[in-house]
Protein backbone atom coordinates (compact mmCIF):
# COMPACT_ATOMS: atom_id res chain seq x y z
CA UNK A 1 0.00 0.00 0.00
CA UNK A 2 2.84 2.40 0.81
CA UNK A 3 4.36 1.52 -2.55
CA UNK A 4 1.09 2.38 -4.33
CA UNK A 5 0.92 5.71 -2.52
CA UNK A 6 4.52 6.54 -3.48
CA UNK A 7 3.89 5.61 -7.11
CA UNK A 8 0.65 7.58 -7.01
CA UNK A 9 2.40 10.60 -5.51
CA UNK A 10 5.23 10.31 -8.05
CA UNK A 11 2.66 10.18 -10.84
CA UNK A 12 1.04 13.37 -9.53
CA UNK A 13 4.40 15.09 -9.38
CA UNK A 14 5.23 14.04 -12.96
CA UNK A 15 1.82 15.21 -14.23
CA UNK A 16 2.26 18.54 -12.41
CA UNK A 17 5.72 18.96 -13.98
CA UNK A 18 4.34 18.23 -17.46
CA UNK A 19 1.52 20.75 -16.95
CA UNK A 20 4.00 23.36 -15.70
CA UNK A 21 6.26 22.76 -18.72
CA UNK A 22 3.33 23.11 -21.13
CA UNK A 23 2.17 26.33 -19.44
CA UNK A 24 5.70 27.76 -19.62
CA UNK A 25 6.06 26.86 -23.31
CA UNK A 26 2.67 28.40 -24.13
CA UNK A 27 3.51 31.57 -22.21
CA UNK A 28 6.81 31.95 -24.07
CA UNK A 29 5.85 30.67 -27.52
CA UNK A 30 6.01 34.14 -29.07
CA UNK A 31 9.44 35.01 -27.63
CA UNK A 32 11.14 34.07 -30.90
CA UNK A 33 9.11 36.71 -32.76
CA UNK A 34 10.12 39.64 -30.59
CA UNK A 35 11.98 42.26 -32.56
CA UNK A 36 14.94 43.61 -30.61
CA UNK A 37 17.30 46.36 -31.76
CA UNK A 38 19.94 48.64 -30.28
CA UNK A 39 20.52 52.26 -31.32
CA UNK A 40 23.11 54.76 -30.17
CA UNK A 41 20.56 57.57 -29.84
CA UNK A 42 16.85 56.91 -29.65
CA UNK A 43 14.91 59.70 -31.38
CA UNK A 44 11.36 60.26 -32.68
CA UNK A 45 12.42 59.37 -36.23
CA UNK A 46 13.44 55.87 -35.14
CA UNK A 47 10.20 55.43 -33.21
CA UNK A 48 7.95 56.70 -36.03
CA UNK A 49 9.71 54.66 -38.72
CA UNK A 50 8.66 51.39 -37.05
CA UNK A 51 4.99 52.40 -36.78
CA UNK A 52 4.57 53.60 -40.40
CA UNK A 53 4.16 50.21 -42.11
CA UNK A 54 2.62 48.36 -39.18
CA UNK A 55 -0.36 50.60 -38.37
CA UNK A 56 -2.63 49.61 -41.26
CA UNK A 57 -6.05 50.72 -40.02
CA UNK A 58 -7.72 53.16 -37.65
CA UNK A 59 -8.50 50.53 -34.99
CA UNK A 60 -4.77 50.17 -34.26
CA UNK A 61 -2.92 52.34 -31.79
CA UNK A 62 0.81 52.62 -31.25
CA UNK A 63 2.13 52.59 -27.73
CA UNK A 64 5.62 53.61 -26.65
CA UNK A 65 6.63 53.15 -23.03
CA UNK A 66 9.44 52.64 -20.62
CA UNK A 67 9.31 49.21 -18.95
CA UNK A 68 8.44 50.35 -15.45
CA UNK A 69 6.60 47.95 -13.18
CA UNK A 70 3.32 49.84 -13.70
CA UNK A 71 3.62 49.96 -17.50
CA UNK A 72 4.61 46.29 -17.82
CA UNK A 73 1.53 45.28 -15.79
CA UNK A 74 -0.77 47.70 -17.62
CA UNK A 75 0.20 46.51 -21.11
CA UNK A 76 0.63 42.84 -20.08
CA UNK A 77 4.21 42.53 -21.29
CA UNK A 78 6.58 39.88 -19.92
CA UNK A 79 9.67 41.90 -19.09
CA UNK A 80 11.49 42.94 -15.94
CA UNK A 81 11.91 46.64 -15.16
CA UNK A 82 14.97 47.88 -17.07
CA UNK A 83 16.96 50.99 -17.84
CA UNK A 84 17.91 52.09 -21.37
CA UNK A 85 15.12 50.08 -22.99
CA UNK A 86 11.96 51.35 -24.65
CA UNK A 87 9.02 49.19 -25.69
CA UNK A 88 6.99 49.83 -28.83
CA UNK A 89 3.83 47.91 -29.51
CA UNK A 90 0.82 48.04 -31.76
CA UNK A 91 -2.47 47.25 -30.11
CA UNK A 92 -5.70 46.47 -31.95
CA UNK A 93 -8.73 48.03 -30.28
CA UNK A 94 -11.05 45.98 -32.50
CA UNK A 95 -9.51 42.62 -31.49
CA UNK A 96 -8.33 43.68 -28.01
CA UNK A 97 -4.88 42.20 -28.54
CA UNK A 98 -1.27 43.09 -29.24
CA UNK A 99 -0.39 42.92 -32.96
CA UNK A 100 3.32 43.76 -33.02
CA UNK A 101 6.05 44.29 -30.42
CA UNK A 102 9.58 45.67 -30.37
CA UNK A 103 12.20 46.29 -27.69
CA UNK A 104 14.61 49.13 -28.40
CA UNK A 105 17.83 49.28 -26.41
CA UNK A 106 19.65 52.59 -26.53
CA UNK A 107 22.81 54.30 -25.29
CA UNK A 108 21.20 57.76 -25.19
CA UNK A 109 17.68 59.09 -25.59
CA UNK A 110 16.91 62.35 -27.38
CA UNK A 111 15.68 65.24 -25.29
CA UNK A 112 12.39 65.39 -27.23
CA UNK A 113 11.55 61.71 -26.55
CA UNK A 114 12.61 62.04 -22.91
CA UNK A 115 10.40 65.10 -22.42
CA UNK A 116 7.39 63.43 -24.08
CA UNK A 117 7.76 60.35 -21.88
CA UNK A 118 8.22 62.47 -18.74
CA UNK A 119 5.15 64.60 -19.50
CA UNK A 120 2.97 61.55 -20.14
CA UNK A 121 3.91 59.30 -17.23
CA UNK A 122 6.35 57.16 -19.24
CA UNK A 123 3.84 56.22 -21.95
CA UNK A 124 3.09 57.77 -25.36
CA UNK A 125 -0.01 56.70 -27.29
CA UNK A 126 0.04 57.22 -31.06
CA UNK A 127 -3.19 57.08 -33.04
CA UNK A 128 -3.46 56.94 -36.81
Amino acid sequence: MVREILIGTGGVIIVAAIIAAIKYKMAHQDDGEIERIFVDELNMGEIKKWFVDKMTNDSMIGIVFLPTKENVNKWKVKMPEQNNVLIQLIYSKANDKMISYREVGYAEISEKVKNLLDMNGGTIVIEK
